[in-house]
């Protein structure tokens, strides 16, 4: 996408050049030598003319950036209709040996639908989350397997189900719920205030 945006530019770039030097050829060999002195002026209204139509069609062409998936979004994935609930919930883990016994937890709700046409599920392996100071933040699904994503299984074509993502909360700011399958890449802005 970049590239593309890169090769515009230049094609832009190149044409406003283009036609710089072409309206000076013709303001010169047009002038026939009589009147030399308006040639400057008529070549300066020719550039600027030229500078004008290039920065139009660069303005023109510029894509609208679009808003980052966040809560109350939907999204496409790996077949998956994937819609993000308008608020997330707080739990805990209610388990003696875990790390996090006790601590906050962060649930965001779903409805996940399938519509690949195939037999499937949102895969844990492509599921990542970062906390708001950047680094990715331990996994604590399997201490909610019937509630989470990663562990809800494979739908039939069609169908849907309600379900949750859960990670942990560490401190206020924007978590990122970063989506894999390597030949495809989304991320989605989760922001936390307690």
């Amino acid at each position: 996408m970049v590239n593309n945006r890169v090769a515009t530019r230049m094609g832009m770039i190149l044409v406003a050049c283009m036609l710089m030097v072409l309206g000076s050829v013709c303001i010169v060999g047009c002038s026939g030598g009589s009147n030399n002195s308006s040639a400057p002026a008529e070549s300066s209204a020719a550039s600027n003319s030229a500078s004008a139509v290039a920065e139009e069609s660069s303005a023109a062409e510029e894509p609208e950036v679009e808003a980052a998936p966040t809560l109350g979004s939907t999204i496409e994935f790996d077949g998956l209709e994937i819609a993000f609930g308008k608020e997330y919930r707080t739990t805990t883990i209610d388990n003696q040996f875990s790390d996090y016994a006790g601590e906050t937890i962060i649930e965001v709700p779903i409805a996940l639908t399938n519509n690949s046409g195939e037999t499937k599920g949102l895969n844990m392996f492509y599921i990542k989350v970062f906390g708001p100071k950047g680094t990715e933040l331990d996994n604590v699904t399997a201490y909610f397997q019937d509630s989470d994503v990663s562990w809800a299984g494979e739908m039939r074509n069609g169908a849907s189900m309600e379900t949750a993502f859960h990670f942990p909360y560490e401190g206020d700011g924007t978590y990122y719920i970063a989506l894999d399958k390597f030949n495809e890449k989304l991320e989605v802005e989760i922001p936390i205030q307690l």
